[in-house]
């Protein structure tokens, strides 16, 4: 027998026959936040094509691709995230950065 994953836990019931369902009134969005210590505010960002409020935060459109970091032995994970279309502000601040900075990363069930 196959293992589930660790994230099928996050996951409600309902969400998982979502999920599974060949068709369905559920959008997936996934949404980025970016947090360092010398960062003003945390940057947000939705894979969704307008803004995205979620739990009291504003997400904003930016397309985005997340490579999660694979698991071999030996080798350290590393994890890629490239954002399109960013402002000239997001880079300068990504690039000021002195240490890498946190990302979090959420799927979210939207029932339209």
């Amino acid at each position: 027998p196959s293992e589930v994953p660790e994230v099928w836990p996050l996951l409600s019931t309902d969400g998982l026959v979502e999920l599974s369902a060949q068709e369905t009134g559920t959008a997936w969005l996934v949404l980025l936040t970016l947090t360092h210590p010398e960062l003003d505010r945390p940057i947000r960002v939705t894979s969704d094509g307008v803004e995205t409020l979620s739990q009291g935060n504003l997400f904003s459109p930016f397309p985005f691709e997340v490579t999660l970091p694979d698991d071999v032995e030996g080798r350290t994970p590393q994890a890629e995230l490239r954002i399109d279309n960013t402002t000239q502000e997001i880079i300068a601040l990504l690039r000021g950065l002195t240490t890498p900075p946190v990302l979090t990363i959420q799927k979210i069930q939207v029932v339209e």
